[in-house]
Order: C-alpha cells, then sequence, then structure tokens
C-alpha cells in the first residue's frame, strides 16, 4: 500500500461509500496525509484503520481529515475512529478536519443518522479544541496545505446554507431512501436517449468538492456534489468547452449516479481517467447511464482511449457492458480495476514526471 512515489492517492472500496487516502511529498522529503471521508462505520477496520496504523507505524501524521458532507456512507468511518479505543491521543494523530457543521443540537434521538452522526462528529471535534470556525465554501476559493493547492469548487454558500437548515428541519424526522432500478441491463444506445435531471437533495449540494493541485499533478473530487455548481464555479476559474479543465483523473460524483454527472460537466474537463467509488450493488452505482456519457461525450477525441476505473472488482462491474457488443472497442475505452486480492485502487505520481 505504500510506494515510494511523490504523490499517491488510494481509493478504498467501503462498501459503496467514499473512502480515499492521500500521500505526498512535502519539503525535506517528509510526507503528509489527507484523508477524505472514510464510507460507512462497518467499513473502517478494513480500510481507514488500516491506513492510519500505518501512517503512525511510519511516524507521520494525518495533516487533515475532509468531511465532504454528513451522509453516512462518507462520515460513518469517522464515528469508529472516534470509538476506536486502540488509538490514543487522537488530536496528536489528526492534526485538523475540514467539517461544515451547524450550532444545532439534537433534540430527538431518533433523528436521520446523517444529523446524529454530524452532531456526534461536531461534539467529539470541540472537545479537541479542533472545530473549524470558518466554513468550507466557494467564499474562500483557495486554501494552502504544505505543497497543496485547494481550489474549492462546491458548496456555494446558498447550499451550506441550506444543509444547515435542512439539518434543523431532520432532527425530528427520518430520511426516507428512494427506490430506485438499475439500468444496467440497457444499452449504450438505449441510454443515449435519457434526459438529464439533476440531483435536488440537500445534503448532495453541500458537499466540498475541489480541485487538488500538487506540483505537476492535478485531480478533481467531486464527492456528492451538484453539477450546476461546479459548472458555475469552473467558469468562474475561466473553464470553457474552449478552454477545458486539463485534469489527471476525477473522482466521479455520487458514485456515479446519473443525476450528479451531465454533459456540460463533461464539456469542461479533459481527462481520460475517471474513477468510481462505486460496487454496482447500493443504489445500483455507477449509473451505466453516466459511463454512457463520458465514452460517447462529442469533446472526446475518439483516438485517445479512456479509462473507467472502479475502486471494487466485481460480477455486477464487470458485467455493464455485456449488454453491447464490442462496447470497448467501439467506444475506445477500457475497464480497470484493482489488483488482484486489493480492497482498493491506487494511483501514483512523481513530481519530476514530463
Amino acid at each position: 500500500m505504500i510506494t515510494d512515489k511523490d504523490f499517491t492517492v488510494t481509493f478504498f472500496d467501503v462498501n459503496g461509500g467514499d473512502g480515499i487516502w492521500i500521500r505526498y511529498k512535502g519539503v525535506e522529503t517528509k510526507f503528509h496525509n489527507i484523508l477524505i471521508d472514510g464510507g460507512y462505520v462497518k467499513s473502517y477496520y478494513g480500510a481507514f484503520k488500516k491506513a492510519i496504523d500505518k501512517i503512525i507505524e511510519l511516524e507521520e501524521v494525518v495533516n487533515l481529515w475532509i468531511i465532504t458532507h454528513v451522509d453516512g456512507d462518507h462520515i460513518g468511518a469517522i464515528l469508529a475512529f472516534i470509538n476506536d479505543s486502540s488509538l490514543k491521543n487522537k488530536a496528536a494523530i489528526v492534526l485538523s478536519f475540514w467539517f461544515n457543521h451547524t450550532n444545532f443540537e439534537a433534540t430527538n434521538q431518533s433523528s436521520a443518522i446523517s444529523v446524529s452522526q454530524g452532531i456526534k462528529l461536531r461534539k467529539h471535534l470541540a472537545t479537541l479544541g479542533i472545530v473549524e470556525e470558518s466554513f468550507i465554501d466557494t467564499t474562500v476559493t483557495e486554501r494552502q496545505l504544505h505543497e497543496v493547492l485547494f481550489q474549492i469548487l462546491s458548496p456555494l454558500p446558498e447550499k451550506r446554507a441550506m444543509a444547515n437548515d435542512e439539518w434543523l428541519l431532520e432532527e425530528g424526522t427520518t430520511k426516507v431512501s428512494r427506490k430506485k432500478e438499475s439500468d444496467h441491463g440497457k444499452t449504450i444506445d438505449e441510454l443515449k436517449l435519457n434526459i438529464f435531471a439533476e440531483d435536488d437533495d440537500v445534503p448532495n449540494g453541500s458537499s466540498i468538492a475541489f480541485i487538488l493541485r500538487y506540483k505537476r499533478f492535478s485531480g478533481l473530487f467531486l464527492a456528492d456534489s451538484h453539477p450546476s455548481d461546479i459548472i458555475s464555479s469552473l467558469k468562474s476559474l475561466g473553464y470553457s468547452s474552449e478552454n477545458r479543465l486539463k485534469i489527471d483523473f476525477v473522482k466521479v460524483a455520487h458514485h456515479g449516479s446519473k443525476v450528479n454527472t451531465n454533459d456540460e460537466l463533461l464539456s469542461l474537463i479533459d481527462c481520460t481517467n475517471y474513477i468510481f467509488s462505486a460496487n454496482g450493488i447500493s443504489h445500483f452505482h455507477p449509473d451505466k447511464e453516466v459511463l454512457t456519457r463520458i465514452i460517447t461525450h462529442e469533446s472526446r477525441k475518439p483516438a485517445t482511449s479512456v479509462n473507467l476505473s472502479f475502486v471494487v472488482d466485481n460480477t455486477a462491474l464487470r458485467s455493464l457492458f455485456d449488454v453491447d457488443e464490442h462496447a470497448a472497442i467501439n467506444h475506445n475505452f477500457e475497464l480497470k480495476y484493482p489488483e488482484d486480492g486489493d480492497n482498493y485502487l491506487q494511483l501514483t505520481y512523481n513530481a519530476t514526471r514530463p
């Protein structure tokens, strides 16, 4: 899992959630670590626990832990970390958090799980004295951590405020999951005809999403963000269909949900590697409709192959294009999976690359 490369990104299999570990070399060859989300509570010991133990073994620290939003498939492992009695002096292990909390207090113990988890995390960070006082949104578009630059694309201030209101409302309610059908059995030609409809989920709209830049490397981390917000932010940075954002990879929004990636967003991005933190089972993510948008988008250069990379290797994902004859050849793409036996997908980069 540990490499000697200047920059390593590890995407863990956390049962369809997000769990990302970034390790990069700073000055005097000192390494820094960033964690993003972590997946469900039950995923902690198979993924982030191992990462944190390795960081401690190397006598390093987690310089920043980013909690993109309060949904259980993102925040759960952080609660497991709080309850991990094998780790002492947690404030010395994790130096800082990004977490858009509210000051609302829980009034109903049967509140929605994401809200109750968020309140528990806020209280824990307060006891450590490291609650982020300023909100993370597009009001401040750039933030620096050693040699890494973050360009914040989401949430917009109004979307963050809406999430605060939702937090208060959900304290007396239970969030109801929407029923969804799989589109994995449909053909590319069928899915090309579908009309896009954007996600309207308030917590998703409050997601912390950003461009991360390290020397010559850049990655687009979209959490569960709304595409219209990312489009707005990218355009404000000067990107357009004529001046596209050149990026090494995209962590596709909302595990590849069809309501979080549209053609206009893809028209602003110049990328050949799309990462999906999905297992094909949870909510049937990724939606094949998103894969279809990527591989058939009009801005694609036909001679350039595109990688569709998954953090899980299973039958559900390997069979996505079984109903399409010669799909990979006709649309010039490759499906990528973790190495045999690994529960993570890992990308490495050297700062001296040409």
